[in-house]
């Protein structure tokens, strides 16, 4: 079911840690409006790419064998393709980002009780095992 805390709640944590991310990738370029264009990607990336992924199914009717790729594909393409990043950006954005999604995912579940980032991973929340 669509919970509209759990959406916000995840929107928002994700945009701030994809506007880190990305920020820390891009430390070096002395673009002063660097910063806007980064929040305008995350929310294309980070809040459409949950809505699409978690919510998508009841919304619109998309099966979901397309829910999935097509938000992976824009937060990997996206990003890079728009910021014109060179080699050591690129590795970074990667091997960072693969470390990201599971810990925020990881985040989510266990402090949060809240599994509809990754859902298909399951494990208890802290509020399972201690109750």
């Amino acid at each position: 079911m669509f919970d509209i805390t759990e959406f916000i709640g995840e929107s928002v944590i994700t945009l701030i840690v994809f506007i880190v991310f990305l920020r820390y990738i891009l430390r070096e370029r002395p673009d002063e409006n660097l910063t806007n264009r980064i929040i305008i990607i995350g929310l294309v990336v980070a809040v459409g790419g949950i809505f699409m992924a978690t919510y998508g199914n009841w919304v619109f009717i998309i099966p979901w064998w397309l829910r999935y790729p097509i938000p992976f594909l824009v937060t990997l393409l996206l990003p890079p393709l728009y910021f014109k990043m060179n080699r050591d950006e690129l590795w970074s954005y990667l091997l960072l980002g693969a470390l990201t999604v599971p810990a925020v995912h990881f985040v989510f579940v266990f402090f949060c009780g809240w599994s509809g980032y990754l859902h298909f991973v399951t494990f208890p929340s802290l509020w399972e095992i201690l109750g």
